[in-house]
């Protein structure tokens, strides 16, 4: 096994490893494999099969337990995932990632609280935007104090998945302001999003620049709660010139608490 001198301390590479840092094989660690049909076991038989799976075998029951969304795999796939604490650094491992891709693609509150349990811990650069992102795709709330510092962490990323995700959060608007003025424009746009949700009018000049050029669903929804004569006007136009978005901005003008919306609504609505 290669070493790297950290701080003046060997270390192992920790791309230079094999499972033998967790069953004793032998130095050779060379061992027939009788290939498993994972897809055949039942539920509760392949998540305890993780607790005790060597490094490829885990990957493959994770995956299992993916297409299964199985939310019941939660506590062990946190425990798989924390075998390998201290590895990845550079680069996460295909382990650690198939813990968190697994996690992203299950629908459950099991899989948030492995979330949430993740962040608490001393989590590399490396891996923390890809277990913001499921956290994203699993609309997971933080607490405040976990969210606000992330806000205006040095990589890009990372801040814009902390202010998409500000929007589960229980963080005032204030706390939001600065991402407006962000160099990334992914960063300035999920801030935008997440103010425009809140109701503030600060967010609306990136929200319509984008609407007019970029439109999606998250800008149009936002936009909602910003409701005046501008916005009304601007959705519509997008309205008539993109259609797959006409019924999402029907809707939202629908739900505006204004006459000039609402018979912006019905106009859209005659000319289908």
């Amino acid at each position: 096994m290669g070493n790297n001198r950290v701080g003046g301390i060997e270390s192992p590479d920790l791309f230079d490893w094999n499972d033998g840092l967790y069953e004793n094989l032998g130095e050779n660690n060379t061992v027939e494999v009788t290939p498993v049909d994972y897809g055949g076991m039942p539920d509760e038989e392949l998540i305890a099969a993780l607790g005790h799976s060597k490094r490829k075998a885990g990957v493959a029951i994770c995956s299992e337990i993916a297409s299964r969304n199985l939310d019941s795999a939660g506590p062990e796939l946190l425990s798989f995932w924390r075998r390998f604490t201290g590895y990845g650094h550079k680069k996460p491992l295909p382990e650690q990632m198939a813990v968190i891709h697994t996690i992203a693609a299950i629908d459950g509150p099991n899989s948030r609280e492995c979330l949430k349990a993740m962040m608490l811990e001393d989590v590399p650069d490396s891996m923390l935007h890809h277990i913001l992102r499921a956290a994203v795709e699993q609309n997971t709330g933080f607490a405040n104090d976990t969210i606000l510092p992330l806000l205006t962490h040095e990589l890009r990323d990372v801040r814009a998945c902390a202010y998409q995700l500000a929007g589960a959060s229980r963080l005032h608007g204030k706390d939001l302001i600065d991402g407006l003025a962000d160099q990334s424009r992914d960063v300035k746009l999920a801030a935008a999003i997440a103010l425009g949700n809140r109701g503030r009018h600060e967010a609306k000049r990136v929200l319509l620049s984008e609407l007019k050029y970029n439109p999606t669903t998250q800008i149009i929804y936002a936009l909602q709660p910003i409701e005046d004569h501008e916005v009304v006007v601007l959705l519509g136009r997008c309205a008539d010139t993109h259609e797959e978005h006409k019924a999402t901005i029907v809707d939202v003008l629908k739900n505006m608490e204004s006459p000039i919306a609402a018979k912006r609504a019905r106009m859209l609505e005659g000319s289908d």
